[in-house]
């Protein structure tokens, strides 16, 4: 038996087109929802802005792609890689913020973010959720950043985010 050794690939030219600058596996992320080219494209802005080299704050291609993932025009993409600026401001300049793997972090709370009020939200309760574990608070010890910072990307209203927070632990098992 002679092994088929020729690559299959099928080609959907439906499929909007990333630029080659973009790793396939950031490019994966990117379209996951088979966005529009043009909703593509802002999200490839998003991208770009957000790898820039002379940035203040270092963001890796996965983060990148993860704050990027549900960007919808080119106004959202300068809205998100604002937020996820200020967001890794925030995490240098207040330790209660700071946590490990800080730029996929600071995407993932900043990639629902659709205003400030909800951005704001959302970096309360990862501050919550990031003090508590801190200081050991029982079920909140072993939390990774990533996991609170999943759990408080939603909206939240001020009042719930401690019931919502121990809902969604209770979810992961923590």
């Amino acid at each position: 038996i002679v092994p088929h050794t020729e690559k299959l690939s099928v080609v959907d030219s439906a499929m909007p087109k990333v630029p080659a600058f973009v790793s396939a596996d950031s490019a994966a992320v990117l379209q996951h929802d088979r966005p529009s080219q043009s909703m593509l494209d802002s999200r490839v802005m998003c991208y770009r802005f957000a790898m820039l080299p002379t940035k203040k704050y270092p963001c890796s291609e996965a983060a990148a792609a993860t704050l990027c993932q549900h960007v919808t025009s080119d106004d959202d993409a300068e809205f998100k890689t604002k937020t996820w600026n200020k967001m890794m401001w925030k995490a240098k300049t207040d330790a209660k913020y700071s946590c490990e793997n800080q730029d996929m972090v600071s995407a993932i709370l900043c990639s629902h973010a659709k205003d400030d009020e909800q951005f704001r939200s959302s970096k309360d309760c990862l501050g919550a959720l990031l003090f508590k574990r801190a200081n050991k608070r029982a079920q909140f010890g072993s939390i990774t950043g990533e996991e609170a910072a999943t759990i408080c990307k939603r909206p939240l209203k001020h009042d719930q985010q401690e019931a919502e927070a121990d809902y969604w632990l209770s979810r992961l098992g923590k």
